[in-house]
């Protein structure tokens, strides 16, 4: 029987992995994967025809000074659902739906939030029986229509948002399932007030003008689009997709709202997906899937889902922007609706003291449609960019500031054969001179397939191992993934069935089984408390074997996949701790495991040294614990096209610590496009090489010593700017805000700008725009605002707003400084970024057309946790009147709402041995004579250099400390 069960697992993974091999079909098996058509749910709720099922409020239940909740109520539900309205400090107005008395308790997506925000006061300014008006302040206002229910967000006094414009609210009740009477029919049990079935197209009364924004002219509705008749019933109590079926002993239970932001036309957000940046109109199509899944060679320009979801929105328009959080962990479709030339009425008589009128205005309508639990929305209504990133970092958490090594270059693919070619690939970084910091290693790594094990006839050394890298300033990441081998004598296997901790099959009681690489699988049941725990233990230095405080962690395949379950999943009628299904939390699984890895590498240090953990799956609140990377793309040009979108999307949702696998996980890439890659990658914030076990090897150094220089230069710049990076690592820490940006986060009001996705920021201060096609030797560049801008390479003043055409040859990738900003960077590049740390530093000084600059630096000791008690330093740097100063900041420069929990000076016992080498000034008129120093009481004459070409003064040598105040003046 064993040897059975050992030839079935390797057909089962060699038909599962032929699609990875070079002569393997490239493209993703849509068939394995459902379409919203096969989604019983995702019809239900699309096929219903909008103004066709209204809510009324039936019943004010509680109203307070921090909280309202009303009784709503259709032709479709039995009973009365609960509409909460609260306002969080941000502002941020939350709206939760509930069945008010349930059958069976509604799942509630546990730990996102990790502290809600502080609930805020507000004032009921009208409760009449057409409409409830809430305010808070003098700025945001909520306007409820009862009948039919339609709510207005209002911020000074413009309507940024609407919930049910559409009538697309439908919450499917628990109920009892009917049985069938003799005659074949269903009918009723005995509670026919909890079975009824459901009505989609039942009469309901003509639309009345709930308010005046609804008022439209018909006869400029588009067309109503073609709906495919489907049997209402089919799929509501089972469900089956190939041969996997899925019974549902509770019924259906989806839940839909229709959100709609008025003048807008640009909305950003729900990674992931291999689609544009700005979301596209989906009612010619399918709508956006939100279901973490292991799709193989996933397919461009496209709405299926991915490996991770984040159901979260940002609509932008040249005046403001507003966030949307949909707090649903099961599986979500959302169809984005962007009708033009619609007219809205925007202003509102009775709440505005300027004349109302309509007017035609931009709207985009979303349509969220989720399998299970409540309505929780959150909207989080800015008005800035900069305002809802913050808003939505204080519901589901900041980023931490990661470990220094993290943030540099990591060189990885599956799989490095053994401890030889460790030391080998290693020494190849040193021979060639580039710098690396983390090597990694895949499952080949251990013992059958056993995470936790190491391979002793591979790696009979692991610890010398280590500690030689480590020696060298280096760490090493091995991958542990959710599913556990099923074979006893193996400690975790024994350990997780003994303490119940795996999940279960849908009878409750035995454990849940599938396929993924090493054979036959249980996966731990990440909701468990206790199993979470237990996870954490399991990385302590005596549980793993082999391994040492330099060791980090890669959770992949933590969707979960199940090579033999539907969808490449687990099946959702699986059952997690506290009797929830899996179809309830199964977006949440990713981030449950990477929360308790990361639990796990806190504990084994006794809380010192930072966490470094890399996820493919991921959620809301995900950021908190760790890196993420764009899963299994693949070497074409058309993948590092759609990195750069991806990544967008990211970080404008707050997942910000994110990358894609350098050069493609699949394929063979050319030269040309490699160097492009890294040139690319470099200024991703995760920058990791990564590639499948039958590629052929590439390191580096493997393409010729042309296209060595290339990618070693590629990757030094990376290296050269890590003081750049680790500053707005830390600020995102704690202000929220993304790392890579849109345009439209700087200069919010270039609407031509807005769904670009060639080109993006580091930071507000580094202009990127990569080479993204082959054969290419010049770039046109876009330079957004009305200031100066510079070249990274020549030092070139261009004024903006313009576009130019930039030559980029395979040697260079257009960069641009702003101008207005000093960037703090390092000349000097060692073998890794911990042997760098006290190197001394130069400083960028690109002034605006005002003569005019500042930056600023963030030093702490790059590892632990002690700058949490203020030993670290922030510096400020200000240049103007020809004169640099150095000295403490004072505050996140133009970062809203720095964190109180951070000491803003930081403390005089952090010991900083950095140097300023040099400053280099760029557009100076003419030649200095010299430059002074004042630090202190002393005065020091510095030598400058200047370059007539490039307009810049380099003045050397100041060899002053960066954490002391001090001046620099130029003369004339």
């Amino acid at each position: 029987m064993g040897v059975f069960k050992l030839l079935y697992c390797s057909f089962v993974l060699f038909c599962l992995l032929s699609d990875f091999l070079p002569n393997g079909v490239i493209s993703v098996k849509k068939h394995d994967f459902k379409t919203c058509k096969e989604s019983s749910f995702c019809m239900r709720h699309r096929q219903l025809p909008k103004n066709s099922l209204s809510f009324y409020v039936s019943n004010t239940v509680h109203i307070s000074k921090e909280s309202v909740q009303l009784h709503i109520t259709s032709v479709e539900n039995t009973k009365p659902l609960a509409l909460t309205i609260t306002v969080l400090t941000g502002p941020i107005l939350r709206f939760k739906i509930n069945e008010a008395d349930p059958l069976h308790p509604r799942f509630e997506v546990p730990y996102v939030i990790e502290q809600l925000p502080q609930q805020q006061a507000f004032s009921v300014d009208e409760d009449s029986p057409e409409k409830m008006v809430l305010s808070y302040g003098s700025d945001v206002k909520c306007v409820v229509m009862k009948n039919p229910l339609v709510v207005f967000v209002l911020h000074q006094n413009e309507i940024v948002l609407q919930l049910n414009k559409d009538w697309l609210l439908k919450f499917e009740e628990y109920r009892v399932k009917p049985v069938v009477t003799g005659g074949g029919q269903e009918a009723p049990a005995e509670e026919d007030d909890e079975d009824n079935e459901e009505e989609e197209n039942a009469d309901t009364p003509e639309k009345e003008a709930a308010f005046p924004a609804q008022i439209e002219d018909e006869e400029d509705e588009p067309p109503a689009k073609e709906q495919k008749v489907v049997d209402l019933e089919s799929g509501m109590w089972e469900e089956s997709f190939k041969s996997h079926p899925d019974s549902k002993p509770r019924g259906p239970s989806s839940v839909g709202l229709d959100i709609s932001f008025p003048g807008f036309k640009h909305i950003f957000g729900i990674p992931e997906h291999a689609d544009s940046f700005n979301l596209r109109n989906t009612m010619d199509g399918e709508p956006y899937r939100l279901y973490n899944l292991d799709v193989f060679e996933y397919e461009l320009d496209s709405r299926m889902a991915l490996y991770g979801a984040i159901p979260a929105v940002v609509a932008h328009n040249k005046k403001r922007s507003v966030g949307v959080l949909w707090l649903n962990a099961a599986e979500t479709w959302i169809d984005v609706d962007r009708p033009t030339d619609k007219p809205i009425l925007k202003k509102l008589a009775n709440l505005v003291k300027s004349p109302s009128g309509a007017e035609d205005e931009d709207v985009v309508t979303t349509h969220w449609m989720s399998e299970s639990g409540i309505i929780d929305v959150f909207v989080m209504v800015g008005p800035s960019s900069k305002d809802v990133f913050s808003q939505y970092a204080s519901l589901t958490g900041l980023a931490p500031l990661p470990p220094a090594f993290a943030i540099a270059y990591h060189q990885c693919r599956w799989n490095y054969n053994d401890e030889g070619d460790c030391r080998a690939v290693d020494e190849g970084f040193d021979q060639h001179d580039i710098p690396y910091d983390v090597l990694w290693l895949d499952i080949e790594h251990t013992v059958d397939k056993k995470y936790f094990t190491w391979d002793s006839h591979k790696f009979p050394d692991s610890r010398q191992l280590l500690d030689d890298l480590n020696a060298k300033g280096r760490k090493m990441v091995t991958i542990v993934d959710p599913h556990i081998k099923r074979t006893k004598g193996y400690h975790v296997y024994d350990e997780a069935t003994r303490l119940a901790y795996f999940v279960k099959q849908s009878d409750h009681s035995t454990d849940y089984k599938g396929w993924c690489w090493p054979g036959d699988s249980s996966w731990v049941d990440f909701l468990n408390p206790a199993a979470q725990t237990w996870w954490a233990g399991l990385f302590s230095l005596d549980m793993y074997a082999g391994s040492t405080l330099s060791l980090f962690t890669w959770n992949d395949m933590n969707e979960p996949s199940v090579f033999n379950g539907p969808e490449i999943t687990m099946h959702k009628d699986a059952v997690h701790h506290g009797d929830i299904e899996h179809r309830e939390v199964h977006n949440l699984y990713g981030m449950l495991m990477v929360m308790s890895t990361n639990k796990g590498q806190l504990l084994r240090s006794h809380n010192q040294h930072r966490p470094f953990v890399l996820s493919r799956a991921f959620f809301a609140g995900s950021q908190r614990y760790g890196a993420v990377w764009t899963g299994d793309n693949m070497a074409t040009w058309e993948h590092l096209r759609a990195s750069i979108p991806m990544l967008l999307s990211m970080n404008v949702v707050g997942l910000t610590f994110v990358g894609a696998d350098v050069g493609g996980f699949f394929g063979e890439p050319t030269a040309e496009l490699l160097v492009r890659w890294y040139q690319l990658a470099a200024f991703t914030p995760f920058f990791r090489a990564h590639a499948h076990i039958e590629t052929k090897r590439r390191e580096p150094w493997l393409f010729g010593e042309e296209n060595t220089k290339r990618i070693r230069n590629a990757i030094r710049r990376r290296y050269a700017l890590l003081p750049y990076w680790y500053t707005q690592f830390f600020k995102t820490s704690v202000t929220g805000q993304p790392i890579m940006r849109p345009y439209w986060v700087e200069f919010p009001g270039e609407e031509a700008h807005f769904d670009k996705e060639d080109a993006f920021l580091v930071g507000p201060n580094l202009l990127v725009a990569p080479v993204i096609y082959p054969d290419t030797t010049s770039v046109k560049v876009s330079l957004p605002g009305d200031d100066l801008w510079y070249d990274y390479k020549t030092l070139q003043m261009w004024k903006a707003p313009t576009t130019l055409t930039v030559e980029a040859d395979l040697d260079s990738v257009p960069v641009f400084y702003r101008g207005g900003s000093i960037t703090p960077t390092r000349g000097r590049i060692r073998r890794s970024s911990v042997l760098s740390r006290d190197d001394p530093l130069t400083l960028i000084v690109a002034p605006n057309e005002k003569g005019w600059a500042e930056g600023d630096l963030y030093l702490d000791d790059e590892h632990s946790f002690q700058y949490r008690m203020g030993k670290f330093l922030y510096r400020q740097f200000t240049f103007s009147d020809d004169q640099l100063r150095v000295e403490t900041a004072k505050k996140i420069v133009a970062e809203p709402n720095f964190s109180a929990s951070i000491p803003v000076h930081g403390s005089q016992s952090f010991t900083c041995r950095v140097r300023v080498e040099r400053v280099v000034v760029l557009n100076v008129a003419t030649a200095p004579k010299q430059a002074s120093l004042h630090h202190g009481k002393e005065t020091k004459t510095l030598t400058v250099l200047y370059d007539a070409t490039s307009r810049s003064a380099t003045i050397r040598k100041p060899d002053v400390n960066i954490g002391d105040d001090f001046v620099i003046k130029l003369l004339f």
